[in-house]
C-alpha cells in the first residue's frame, strides 16, 4: 500500500487547468529549491500510483521537464510501486490530449536510460528518463558506487528542454529526498571538504513534509561522503 503525503501549499506544482474543469490544477507534487550551487530546481512527486497517471503526464508537459529521474521499480517484493507511464519501445500511448512514444532504451547493470517523445497539439518534445533499478524501498542501494555513477551521468547529460528535472520514487519522499540530498551533499563536499546533512534535510522538509523517511538513509550519505572527501 502506498501512503499519500500531502504537500506544502506554497511549493506545490500548479497544472494548467483543463478546458472543461477549472479546478483541475492540482497534483500531489512540489518543487524543491535546495541546491548547493543555486542552479538546480527539482519537481518531486510520488510515482503514478500515488498520483493520477494523466495528471503526471500533464505535469511533464506543463513544466517542460528537462529530465525525469525514477528511483523505484514498477514492482518490489510482488507489490506494485509505480505504474508504467511510458510505452514499450516503438509504441505510442495516449494520455488525454498527450501522446508518448519510447524512442530508445539503454539498459545497464543498475539503471536504464530511456529517450521519450511527448506530443500535444502536433508539438513534440524529447526528454530522457533515468531509471535507477537497484534501490529497495526503505533500504540502501545494493551498490553504493553505482548510485554516484548514476547521479553523475544524470548531471552531466545535456537537455534541449528548459524546464526542471522531475524526481520520483514510489511515495515521493524517501528515496527521492535521499537522492536530492545526496546531490547537494556531493557538491558541498567537493567545494568545502565537509558536509552538513542535518541542515540539508531540514531545508528540504520545509518544502515537503517527511522528506528522507528513515535513518538508514544516512548510511548512504556517509558512505558516499567518505569516498568523495
Amino acid at each position: 500500500m502506498n501512503l499519500t503525503f500531502f504537500i506544502v501549499d506554497d511549493t506545490r506544482v500548479i497544472l494548467e487547468p483543463l478546458a472543461d474543469d477549472p479546478n483541475s490544477d492540482y497534483i500531489n507534487a512540489c518543487y524543491i529549491t535546495v541546491s548547493y550551487n543555486l542552479m538546480s530546481l527539482y519537481y518531486h512527486i510520488p510515482g503514478p500510483i500515488g498520483v493520477n497517471m494523466e495528471e503526471f503526464i500533464r505535469m511533464i508537459w506543463d513544466v517542460d521537464a528537462s529530465k525525469i529521474v525514477m528511483l523505484t521499480n514498477l514492482f518490489e517484493n510482488a507489490i506494485e510501486k509505480c505504474k508504467q507511464y511510458w510505452p514499450d519501445i516503438g509504441k505510442t500511448q495516449q494520455f488525454g490530449q498527450i501522446y508518448m512514444k519510447l524512442i530508445k532504451e539503454e539498459v545497464y547493470a543498475h539503471f536504464t536510460i530511456r529517450e521519450i517523445q511527448i506530443t500535444k497539439d502536433s508539438n513534440s518534445r524529447i526528454f530522457r528518463q533515468y531509471h535507477y533499478t537497484s534501490w529497495p524501498d526503505k533500504g540502501v542501494p545494493s551498490d553504493i558506487a553505482s548510485l554516484v555513477e548514476f547521479r553523475n551521468k544524470v548531471n552531466k547529460s545535456s537537455s534541449k528542454r528548459s524546464g526542471p528535472m522531475i524526481v520520483h520514487c514510489s511515495a515521493g519522499i524517501g528515496r527521492t529526498g535521499t537522492y536530492l540530498a545526496l546531490d547537494y551533499l556531493i557538491q558541498q563536499a567537493q567545494a568545502e571538504n565537509s558536509v552538513d546533512i542535518f541542515s540539508c534535510v531540514s531545508q528540504m522538509r520545509q518544502e515537503r513534509v517527511n522528506m528522507v523517511q528513515t535513518l538508514v538513509r544516512s548510511e548512504i550519505y556517509m558512505e558516499n561522503m567518505r569516498k568523495i572527501i
